[in-house]
């Protein structure tokens, strides 16, 4: 067997792994053009974020609950001006619910001021008149050291000798009475017509009693 030179087999052995080279290049390129490792999926693929939106520093977000610390407010109109006065109902629950209750079905209009104590208290809420009257139901006596007759504007509710008498008839202070403490429910305090309270004579009435922001009650039949 004839011998090939050595110079032949060394290019032999060159062009064939070049072509070796090639191959393995062809093998290991992209199948389609463009396409590389770091292309983003097809959309179909892909999981759509919802980035969150930056705020101004100077904006807070918006409170979507009920604000629980506004009091509702009554409203009293009479023939000597207008008293509004805040209600305590969280401390007071049974007493406020009792006089809104009294207030929307329009019970206390065209009713007057019986009872007049220069200094200390007007009094109103009694179909009667006289004092006697009520609204046919009672409630419990309810006090909270929160809040008390130290000071002129309080709202309270009147009854007799037994503490859980009280019905319909209410008064406002005109002037610190702390005696009041500990025996009858303060559900309320004036927050405007302060001035209107000293001007009250007995037989002025109540023109009209609602609880703010809605519709005045018809006046219903008292007794």
């Amino acid at each position: 067997m004839q011998k090939r030179p050595p110079s032949i087999i060394l290019v032999l052995g060159i062009v064939a792994a070049i072509a070796v080279f090639v191959g393995l290049n062809r093998l290991m390129a992209p199948s389609a053009p463009g396409q590389h490792a770091e292309e983003e999926p097809p959309p179909e693929q892909k999981t759509e974020q919802k980035a969150e939106q930056p705020r101004p520093a100077n904006e807070k977000p918006t409170d979507t609950k009920k604000d629980k610390s506004k009091q509702p407010v009554v409203i009293i109109e009479t023939n000597k001006g207008t008293i509004k006065a805040k209600l305590f109902t969280d401390e007071m629950p049974v007493t406020t619910k009792n006089f809104i209750e009294l207030t929307d079905r329009g019970f206390y209009n065209g009713l007057t001021w019986h009872r007049v104590e220069p200094g200390f208290v007007i009094q109103g809420g009694d179909p009667q008149g006289n004092g006697m009257g009520g609204s046919g139901k009672t409630i419990k006596l309810e006090i909270n050291s929160k809040h008390n007759f130290n000071k002129a504007g309080m709202l309270g509710m009147a009854r007799s000798q037994a503490p859980d008498s009280a019905s319909s008839q209410f008064f406002i202070t005109l002037g610190p009475a702390p005696h009041l403490n500990s025996g009858y429910a303060c559900f309320g305090e004036v927050t405007e017509g302060l001035d209107v309270l000293p001007k009250i004579k007995v037989g002025d009435k109540m023109t009209k009693v609602l609880m703010e922001g809605e519709k005045p009650a018809k006046e219903t039949p008292k007794g």
